[in-house]
């Protein structure tokens, strides 16, 4: 006979990334780590996991030039207490002024 103690659920949010879709993980270190998802052959299954910002530029550039007045978009994935951080860093993209200390570097978080 085998007597385990309780333990506490710990579900976790995560997110499909291109359809926001939510789903729960248990994620305690007794549960499994491999999960199984319907994909199509032209789709990639990608997920945020909640607590996480992701940044994007949405646009595609034949050049890093070409971007610097492009919108950036943060992608928020909440984490089960309606929480969630991220990390931003931008400089000009062209010079060695990041070296002088000439960049943006925030950690924000999001509720």
């Amino acid at each position: 006979m085998l007597s385990l103690p309780s333990l506490t659920c710990s579900l976790q949010p995560y997110y499909k990334y291109f359809t926001s879709d939510m789903f729960l993980v248990n994620q305690n270190k007794f549960s499994p780590r491999t999960f199984t998802f319907l994909a199509h052959l032209d789709t990639v299954p990608l997920f945020q996991q909640g607590g996480h910002i992701v940044t994007c530029q949405d646009l595609v550039r034949r050049a890093a030039p070409l971007m610097w007045k492009d919108p950036i978009t943060l992608v928020v994935a909440l984490d089960k207490a309606g929480q969630s951080t991220g990390t931003l860093y931008l400089d000009d993209g062209e010079s060695f002024d990041h070296e002088r200390g000439q960049f943006l570097y925030k950690t924000a978080p999001m509720t």
